[in-house]
């Protein structure tokens, strides 16, 4: 599937969208896929495994979920900076007005 931006640029060029989507996306398709009939799993003890599936055992993951919100799992790119602070009284940046180390000016 493509984005809107793809989208747009399309519609601005007269290109078909469906020469650069797969076809797996197309209505066709999707009714084929659910023109046949799905029969129900049925109850687990029924099912008929082989031995080496019923001697598996999974257990829950090791790790303890953190309380608290997560952190950031975003990375910044090369391009985006980060804003530093601009000091109201001298108009530098890199600090707040709390933090602002040069002396104002005397009345």
């Amino acid at each position: 599937m493509l984005c809107g931006h793809a989208l747009a640029v399309m519609k601005e060029m007269n290109i078909d969208p469906y020469d650069y989507c797969s076809h797996y996306y197309t209505t066709q398709l999707l009714l084929e896929t659910y023109d046949a009939t799905v029969y129900l799993v049925g109850k687990q003890q029924h099912w008929e495994l082989p031995d080496f599936f019923k001697d598996i055992i999974v257990l829950s993951p090791f790790e303890r979920v953190k309380a608290g919100r997560p952190k950031k799992r975003r990375l910044i790119a090369a391009w985006e900076t980060k804003k530093k602070n601009k000091g109201s009284k001298c108009g530098q940046r890199g600090h707040n007005r709390k933090t602002c180390r040069t002396r104002p000016p005397r009345s």
